[in-house]
C-alpha cells in the first residue's frame, strides 16, 4: 500500500486487489478509513460505477441484507457516505 496524497486532514493510499487500484481515505483526526466504493466494486469484477451496482439485482439484496443486519444506522449517509478523492 502507498501512500498518493497527504494532507492536513487525510492520508490517501492505494493499493491493487487483483490487479485493480483501489483507494481508501484515512481520517488524521478520527482515524477512520474508507474504501472508495466505486474502486472496490470494479475489484469485485463489477464493470460500472457502485451506484450503478446497487440498481441490479444484487446490489439491492446487499442493501436489504445490510438494513437487517443494521436496522438503526441509515444506509445513504451512515455506511456509504459521499466523499471525493
Amino acid at each position: 500500500m502507498e501512500i498518493i496524497r497527504e494532507t492536513s486532514t487525510e492520508v490517501v493510499f492505494m493499493d491493487y486487489f487483483e490487479g485493480n487500484p483501489v483507494h481508501f481515505v484515512k481520517n488524521k483526526l478520527t482515524e477512520e478509513i474508507s474504501i472508495n466504493a466505486d474502486d472496490a466494486i470494479r475489484a469485485m469484477g463489477y464493470d460500472g460505477t457502485f451506484e450503478d451496482y446497487l440498481g441490479t439485482d444484487e446490489g439491492l439484496d446487499f442493501i436489504c441484507e445490510w438494513k437487517r443486519n443494521n436496522p438503526d444506522m441509515p444506509f445513504w449517509g451512515g455506511a456509504v457516505k459521499r466523499k471525493t478523492i
